[in-house]
């Protein structure tokens, strides 16, 4: 028996609309390439290559309609039973590329630009020769950079030419050169040739433009430290309440619930008091967690003279991140629903000695214990245009002084824009874009880093919080450490983790295969993932066990477990050199000179694999970055998510 199913893939709006017998013939791998030739004015034939043969013609919903392809040698299609399926489609090339050819670089230089940038597929750096040798065959050919440099020229008025007339300017042989061309390859990023040019030398923003530390990692002691806007109770410099304090970001979760911030605070604490289940899997309570509850309240009544009072809450702002990489491109970016992240990461303060770490680095035996915790927000955009202009608002902050009055200004006017109560009215009570709140810390057991989950809404892991409150969920993509070498864990990545087109690609379910899977909490019990046989495929191995908590954070980038350090007052965090690709340096490239070589940080393959891994995150969010500002939301219109992956796109990582 057949059934009909919906796939968001083709390269021109979207989605396949196929039959299928209890096999599906037509998916989102079968695709080789479509192309958009010229025909008559602005109707354009469009041609379907596909890696294998189907039973039935394909349909594909071309510019809000569904269009069927034939390969019956009518209706523009050349010939038939060649395996070429073809319809004729209304197409405006100059339409689309209004505002996609926008730049004022030369196209020589926005290839030379790309070639000089690392190539980024699932964090670490590869090399992929079928995109290079892309770039370099329009770099080395002088008529297609001609193509792409008088294009350029022409912005004004490439909304407003038929497709004849614009191939004709350009003295493009319409019979041998497509529109457009879209060769998706599901394990690399795209390529797409605007009559025959490669889409790269479009682009408007440089990787290497983009200044990580004032638009993507934010760490500076002038903005961290600013005394408008954050509080440290060692010091007690600093605005009790301030805008960027844990307690301001406290305040706005509790607004709407009918918690005071002190008793929203506290209720969250206390979780790690007892012991509770989630999906059927024990996270053990940390009873050290009292000293914490002890020290704040001491550090409220030296404050203000009130118990617990949440403008006195001891944590120490580390960093403002922007995360563009984090966000998908499907319906206009957002795998999963997610277009990127915004986050604020603290590290609690307490008692040194007390805790028992041995030392006392500040007076009054205050200081950062090794427990950060995270709030992570999606950020406040629904479609291509908005997504653009927030990366676009990030983007102007190089401009500004980092640290100066006016640059912290303009980033207060972004960060409440995320974080504050409202940004998100059809969340319930907390109107929050709060995505998850994570922690990672050793401060309450010094023989065992853990790292935990909290949301306000999971529907998903059955986890709903209708007083508003943080409640403890399960550690996205990670396994529970019991599946640590079994064949389970092996039977999941080999057969549904890495598996195109399977519900559980790229993500851990709950459960598999009838089993409670994914764990409750991530302690680094364990360092990396292994399974029996994995050393047969040391990169699948890799990319899996690098996308869950624990290895992300420890063997598989040889990390101590935090990627941003606490840090001492006035002082910046110094940052992993899994983020940096360097060792105790927080920047990248000086942006005035964009072909200074990005460094890259190599980690040896912890399960013994002669495989090496290069890093430099802060590079490949960069990267992430410059594809977003750089491809038009036209174009995006028509290229979708299944067949375009871009490089914000990996798989549903939070880390």
């Amino acid at each position: 028996m057949k059934s009909r199913k919906l796939f968001c893939l083709t390269a021109l709006s979207a989605c396949v609309l196929s039959s299928f017998s209890a096999k599906a013939e037509f998916d989102s791998t079968s695709i080789q390439s479509l192309t958009a030739w010229a025909y008559k004015s602005d109707i354009s034939r469009f041609e379907l290559r596909l890696n294998s043969k189907i039973k039935e013609n394909p349909q594909l919903i071309l510019n809000g309609k569904e269009t069927l392809f034939q390969d019956d040698g009518k209706n523009g299609d050349t010939r038939a039973g060649d395996g070429i399926y073809s319809a004729l489609v209304p197409f405006n090339l100059g339409q689309v590329l209004a505002d996609q050819v926008t730049g004022s670089e030369s196209a020589a230089d926005s290839l030379k630009a790309v070639l000089s940038f690392p190539l980024f597929k699932n964090r670490s750096v590869i090399e992929d020769k079928e995109q290079i040798s892309s770039l370099e065959s329009t770099l080395k050919n002088e008529r297609l950079l001609k193509v792409a440099n008088t294009l350029t020229t022409m912005q004004g008025s490439l909304g407003k030419v038929s497709n004849a007339e614009l191939v004709a300017k350009l003295g493009v042989d319409a019979k041998t050169t497509p529109l457009l061309e879209v060769r998706p390859r599901f394990q690399m990023d795209t390529i797409v040739n605007v009559l025959g040019v490669n889409l790269n030398a479009f682009n408007k923003k440089k990787p290497t433009s983009i200044n990580p530390s004032s638009s993507l990692m934010i760490t500076d002691p002038q903005v961290v430290d600013d005394s408008k806007r954050t509080f440290d109770v060692c010091t007690g410099k600093g605005n009790p309440g301030g805008i960027w304090t844990f307690a301001h970001l406290i305040k706005q979760l509790a607004q709407g619930t009918s918690f005071t911030p002190e008793d929203y605070a506290l209720i969250w604490l206390k979780n790690w008091l007892q012991t509770y289940n989630l999906n059927t899997f024990d996270v053990p309570a940390r009873p050290n967690m009292e000293l914490f509850i002890k020290f704040w309240n001491q550090a409220s009544l030296e404050g203000s003279g009130q118990e617990f009072d949440i403008d006195y809450f001891p944590a120490r702002l580390l960093a403002i991140t922007n995360r563009p990489d984090l966000g998908g491109n499907g319906g206009g970016y957002g795998g999963s629903g997610k277009r990127g992240e915004a986050r604020f990461t603290f590290a609690l303060l307490g008692n040194t000695k007390e805790i028992g770490l041995g030392y006392s680095s500040e007076e009054r035996d205050c200081g950062a214990i090794p427990f950060n915790v995270i709030f992570e927000y999606n950020t406040p955009t629904s479609d291509c245009p908005s997504v653009q202009a927030w990366q676009t608002r990030w983007k102007k902050l190089d401009q500004f002084v980092l640290g100066s009055p006016q640059y912290n200004a303009e980033l207060e006017s972004i960060t409440t824009d995320f974080s504050n109560f409202g940004s998100n009215p059809n969340q319930h009570p907390n109107q929050s874009l709060l995505s998850q709140l994570r922690t990672n810390e050793n401060a309450l057991d010094l023989s065992l880093w853990e790292l935990r989950e909290f949301v306000l809404l999971n529907k998903a892991d059955g986890v709903m919080s209708f007083d508003g409150s943080l409640l403890p969920d399960t550690v996205k993509n990670t396994p529970d450490v019991s599946f640590d070498n079994t064949y389970l864990l092996a039977d999941f990545v080999t057969n549904a983790w890495s598996v195109l087109g399977n519900p559980d690609e790229g993500t851990v379910p709950l459960s598999y295969q009838g089993v409670s899977f994914r764990g409750a909490a991530s302690p680094v019990s364990i360092t990396h993932w292994e399974y029996p046989n994995s050393l047969a495929d040391p990169s699948m191995r890799q990319k899996f066990s690098l996308n869950t908590c624990n290895a992300c954070h420890t063997g598989e980038t040889y990390t101590k477990f935090v990627h941003i350090e606490a840090r001492l007052p006035g002082g910046e965090s110094a940052l992993s050199r899994f983020l940096t690709g360097k060792n105790n340096v927080t920047t990248l490239n000086d942006p005035t000179n964009p072909y200074i070589p990005t460094a890259l940080f190599p980690v040896n393959d912890p399960a013994g694999s002669t495989l090496i891994s290069k890093f430099n995150d802060l590079a490949a969010r960069q990267a992430a970055m410059s594809d977003i500002l750089n491809t038009s939301c036209k174009l995006r219109s028509l290229i979708s998510a299944d067949v375009l992956p871009i490089r914000a796109v990996n798989f549903d990582m939070s880390h």
